[in-house]
């Protein structure tokens, strides 16, 4: 399925504010808010009747939102998605029905069924992949009247319009002129209480990603992206899901449901959100994140090229387009950011990722306590082995990821500096606390692959390392307390 949007561009706007009873607000180009739902592009499963070998034979196509121009959500917004998150596993309905199946055993393919997926999903800007026949349509109905912009009025009524013929030429003449779209979390200041303490978010393709996996989600022509706790390229914040509940079942705590250390692995892994295979690439004269908050002490001012904020995120860009093993001879699809010229913000800053710690922390403000984590670590609390072992699996993981810049001459920035203004109107100028090129503060998180490197002999060919992580451009860090070329500070955490 798509969503086709006017050839100048399409407006989402989601602006009412949550409270601590309702969360609203929420805006995405595709879908406000994915909650447990499965978006799938280029599917062959037998979900219809048209099919006679056990798989769907009708056309198929990307999921795309097609030409948007701007997503607006008061508290969350997203290129694609807004807001993605497990379905509530506690409320009435068919899925309360599931909780007479639960057993230990099968604990992990139940709660599958409920965290959300997006599969060969995309997202543009206007005047992208416009057909020669809708173009046509517009010059007779619209731009023969005049057009916004002398270029388009010279191609539609003057002797431009014999340049455009074909399918070829229109592509070739819109390349110069294709505009990105703008991503924009409208909360100001961090509140307390549920629905509040975690909005302000916004990212390229999803603002706020509350487990479930994404594969081969593609987002073009990201112009700016701008929020106040989080900001990302491609994803405002990752955050491991919850589900402490399942209808009337308890997961954890005397009266849960006795799981032995795999079992709690395999129930970690469905909870911790994935991106495989999947990449930003910004507006033609480049992409823009900001993230504004000053709020240091509840987390808020984390800004990346790919994603502001990652607790105990995947992201895997070793992989095919398909999110599979590669194949010899395949290459590697990536977790990109291209086009890349400028982040900002005022807490951790990074080309790539502002900060990425495990998904059990004391010192970042989530959902920790809500959520599925809290719970295996309360039962581990007097096992520090199997402690460690769940940590490991939620620790961050970085793969095949690589930035550039829009324009090799110039370069990227990664700005930490700002000014900022008190009650009485006075300015003094502050600096975040991390910077780096590729990432701002890592804590307790894995980048690359030691064992990727395919090579002869002794030495390691890192042309042939599909997890190899490369940053191209950079031009400038600058923060207050710790700044890298690469990453700013890489420290252990606390849980």
């Amino acid at each position: 399925s798509s969503t086709d949007a006017a050839v100048c561009g399409g407006a989402v706007r989601a602006q009412a504010a949550s409270d601590t009873t309702t969360r609203r607000g929420m805006a995405g180009g595709y879908a406000g808010r994915n909650r447990g739902g499965h978006i799938w592009g280029n599917n062959t499963a037998a979900w219809k009747q048209e099919n006679t070998d056990g798989k769907y034979n009708g056309p198929q196509r990307v999921a795309y939102a097609a030409r948007i121009r701007s997503v607006y959500g008061a508290e969350i917004a997203g290129g694609y998605t807004g807001f993605m998150d497990a379905a509530d596993t506690a409320e009435g309905g068919s899925l309360s029905l599931l909780g007479g199946l639960i057993k230990a055993g099968n604990l992990a393919g139940v709660l599958s069924v409920v965290y959300p997926t997006e599969e060969h999903t995309k997202v543009t800007g206007p005047l992208r992949n416009m057909s020669y026949d809708q173009w046509k349509t517009w010059v007779d109905n619209i731009g023969k009247y005049g057009a916004y912009g002398k270029e388009f009025t010279e191609v539609a009524t003057g002797d431009g319009a014999v340049s455009v013929t074909d399918q070829d030429s229109l592509d070739k003449f819109l390349e110069s002129y294709i505009f990105g779209f703008n991503v924009v979390a409208g909360r100001a200041e961090y509140r307390t209480g549920a629905n509040l303490h975690d909005s302000g978010v916004a990212g390229g393709h999803v603002g706020l990603m509350r487990t479930g996996t994404i594969t081969d989600g593609q987002s073009m022509d990201v112009k700016t992206v701008s929020a106040m706790r989080a900001a990302g390229g491609y994803a405002g914040t990752m955050e491991s899901g919850s589900a402490s509940s399942f209808g009337s079942i308890q997961l954890f705590g005397d009266k849960g449901i006795k799981l032995d250390l795999g079992q709690m692995l395999d129930v970690a892994q469905v909870f911790v959100p994935v991106i495989k295979s999947s990449s930003v690439a910004g507006y033609r004269k480049g992409m823009k994140i900001t993230a504004a908050g000053e709020d240091i002490t509840h987390g808020t001012g984390n800004a990346g090229g790919y994603v502001g904020l990652a607790v105990g995120g995947q992201i895997w860009g070793d992989l095919d387009q398909n999110g599979q093993k590669l194949a010899d001879g395949v290459t590697a699809a990536g977790a990109n950011v291209s086009n890349l010229r400028k982040v900002e913000g005022r807490n951790n800053v990074g080309g790539f990722i502002g900060v990425a710690t495990a998904g059990a922390v004391a010192d970042v403000d989530t959902n920790a306590s809500e959520g599925f984590l809290q719970g295996i670590l309360d039962s581990l609390v007097s096992n520090p082995a199997s402690l460690v072992s769940v940590l490991q699996a939620t620790v961050t993981t970085i793969r095949g990821a690589h930035v550039s810049s829009d324009d090799p001459a110039w370069g990227y920035t990664v700005n930490g500096a700002y000014e900022s203004k008190d009650g009485k109107g006075n300015t003094t100028s502050r600096y975040a606390l991390n910077a780096g090129g590729f990432a701002g503060s890592l804590q307790a998180a894995i980048l690359g692959d030691k064992d990727s490197a395919k090579g002869t002999g002794s030495e390691v060919d890192t042309a042939k390392d599909s997890a190899a992580l490369t940053v191209t451009g950079l031009r400038a860090v600058e923060s207050g307390q710790y700044a890298g070329g690469f990453f700013g500070l890489a420290d252990v955490s606390s849980v």
